[in-house]
């Protein structure tokens, strides 16, 4: 007959079951038990990419033990909606105040495009430009000029500039530097429909694209107008000579 504690390893594996599960069971209690105060803490409804700009449905907010919560966890959603994520978030996962910023990363041009948009950018020059005196955030139509064709055309309306050199929309541009107006010496950076974008990179490298500039507001499309140079050439019609009243006469008596 076998001695009852032949097997000490098995009897070793058992105590240890029972106190760990007793230590888990502690350290439960202690750490996200019922029996403590809770606070509401802002989460993720969904998986939130990095450098994204925070909408408020894809926030929930959730109850957790007041002494699990990091100090810095996001209370409120207003505390978060509009502002950006320095980090990719999943979906539950508590928003913390310093994985979020109130404008994009530095040169995070990413962040600033809207959904289903590209990001395209032309050389111009300050004359090229309205004068030098566009800004992040004005819309501008594009005209084509084709020098074999000898044509000029617009070829995009109601574009938004997302960028000037590399002063990005919603910073402050750096003081102007006096310089010579016709060089090329700016770079736009607009946001463009997938369709567009060929569009404007043809017309850049096959002929040369000069930026208007729209008032604010301004949404109409731009006028389907193509000129040719012949066109120019023509003398322009001189109108009629207005015609001139005849002197007043005096009535007979």
């Amino acid at each position: 007959m076998r001695p009852l504690f032949a097997r000490p390893s098995m009897l070793g594996a058992i105590l240890a079951l029972l106190v760990g599960g007793g230590a888990y069971s502690y350290m439960g209690s202690g750490a996200g038990g019922d029996s403590g105060p809770r606070v509401s803490v802002v989460v993720a409804a969904e998986d939130i990419a990095g450098r994204s700009k925070i909408a408020a449905p894809q926030l929930l907010v959730k109850e957790f033990p007041a002494e699990a919560v990091h100090p810095l966890a996001v209370r409120t959603p207003d505390q978060a909606v509009g502002k950006f994520t320095l980090v990719p978030l999943r979906a539950g996962e508590p928003l913390i105040a310093a994985d979020l910023s109130a404008t994009p990363g530095s040169g995070d041009l990413a962040s600033l495009m809207k959904e289903g948009m590209r990001a395209v950018s032309i050389a111009v020059s300050d004359a090229g430009a309205a004068g030098g005196f566009i800004a992040p955030g004005d819309h501008v139509d594009l005209v084509g000029i084709f020098s074999e064709q000898a044509t000029a055309t617009f070829i995009a309306s109601d574009i938004e500039v997302l960028a000037v050199s590399t002063t990005l929309l919603g910073s402050t541009p750096p003081p102007k530097q006096p310089g010579n107006p016709t060089a090329v010496s700016t770079t736009l950076t607009l946001a463009v429909t997938p369709e567009m974008a060929p569009r404007i990179i043809v017309g850049e490298t096959l002929g040369m694209i000069r930026v208007s500039l729209r008032r604010a507001g301004d949404t109409a499309p731009a006028p389907n107008v193509q000129v040719k140079l012949d066109q120019l050439l023509q003398p322009l019609a001189v109108g009629a000579p207005a015609p001139v009243a005849p002197p007043a006469t005096t009535p007979a008596r």
